[in-house]
């Protein structure tokens, strides 16, 4: 009797732990930045993630920034656009959107407008 129960309880925990991995939240940061030159850039560039991963702008440096979509996948309406915007910011802010659907999610700052930012959303990420 001893050893059925042993295997129940050890097939919970695996179970447990294996739940708690799957829910765990996904994360990229995305720095907003300029340098001794004058160039202002997000770092990374382009980045390819998985659905629900929640994305962080931090913003550095000394420029101002804002973070504006200007194409999304299909699943977003033109008229969301604005939800995943930021507000103009400078060194200290934070911006955080999850993105849910798959497709090209394409960012600028619009005081800086070569400053951009590609991020693909897919459900498997190739190696």
């Amino acid at each position: 009797m001893r050893k059925p129960l042993a295997v129940l309880v050890l097939a919970l925990l695996i179970t447990a732990v294996t739940a708690s991995t799957a829910m765990a939240r996904a994360k990229l940061t995305v720095t907003l930045n300029n340098n001794a030159q004058g160039e202002n850039f997000f770092s990374p560039t382009k980045k390819t993630i998985r659905p629900k991963t929640l994305v962080t702008w931090v913003w550095k440096g000394t420029s101002q920034h804002d973070v504006t979509l200007y194409s999304a996948p299909k699943a977003i309406k033109t008229d969301d656009y604005g939800r995943y915007s930021s507000i103009l910011q400078s060194s200290g802010g934070k911006f955080r959107k999850t993105l849910k659907s798959t497709g090209t999610y394409k960012f600028a700052c619009t005081i800086h407008p070569d400053m951009k930012l590609r991020i693909t959303v897919k459900k498997k990420q190739s190696s």
